[in-house]
């Protein structure tokens, strides 16, 4: 998994857990980590600065229930 990663963006909700999980580093110049865009949060209508739940973005932003 990290010989596929290395050298790639990786895009992921809260991904800093799975990096520890993996216990790996990557540059934060190649990781979007959708848990920390604010961005969608406005979009879904929920406070800006916390950190969300995938479940409660999906279903704020595409109305659907996951998990």
């Amino acid at each position: 998994i990290v010989k596929i990663m290395t050298g790639k963006v990786v895009v992921g909700h809260a991904i800093h857990n799975d990096f520890k999980a993996l216990k790996y580093f990557h540059p934060a110049c190649q990781t979007r980590d959708t848990a920390r865009i604010p961005l969608l949060n406005q979009k879904a209508g929920l406070p800006v600065h916390e950190m969300v739940s995938l479940k409660r973005l999906a279903k704020a932003i595409l109305k659907k229930d996951i998990q």
